[in-house]
């Protein structure tokens, strides 16, 4: 009898972290059962910075294209790396319209996206910040609000602090022999 396949979303952001995070959950749990979906929350530097007049807009834009196409590639790579195929391999980019970036917020897009896609296990990268536990974390508002399983790769701030933002994503070397 076939193994059934297991759905699973790995949430991405603007941050290493979370990069870091899809790299162990592929190190450490993927299986060739596992239906990989990668959901990037993508926010456009444009949004953060609406009065910067029409050519730093759209400067900013082209860079926010061109390190999300890198972070695309670094991804693409891993799923090469881990023979993924490419049929059980997903990657979808949302971006915000408004700019509501608030935990609860964020984590309610990854809610209805599990649900849509009917997910049974999301994988997360959190940092060790003191203030969110005061604040609330994205992980946190999705701990809260779905059924699915929740696999939360913690790093501690002298690994957050040894990361670098994912624009520097092309820095990022994986090698297994």
């Amino acid at each position: 009898m076939a193994q059934e396949n297991v759905r699973v979303l790995i949430a991405l952001d603007s941050n290493k972290v979370t990069y870091e995070a899809t790299l162990w959950y592929m190190e450490e749990m993927y299986q060739k059962h596992h239906e990989i979906f990668i959901f990037h929350l993508a926010i456009s530097p444009t949004i953060l910075t609406p009065v910067g007049g029409k050519e730093i807009n759209q400067w900013a834009h082209d860079q926010f294209e061109a390190k999300e196409q890198k972070l695309k590639e670094g991804v693409e790579a891993l799923r090469e790396i881990f023979d993924v195929p490419e049929n059980m391999f997903h990657y979808h980019t949302m971006e915000p319209s408004d700019q509501e970036f608030k935990a609860e917020h964020l984590g309610k897009i990854i809610v209805d996206e599990t649900e849509r896609l009917k997910i049974d296990m999301i994988v997360m990268g959190c940092r060790n910040v003191t203030q969110k536990r005061f604040l609330g974390s994205v992980s946190d508002y999705i701990l809260k609000n779905t059924e699915a399983c929740c696999m939360i790769k913690k790093f501690e701030k002298h690994d957050v602090k040894k990361m670098d933002s994912m624009c520097e994503v092309e820095d990022v070397k994986v090698e297994y022999s």
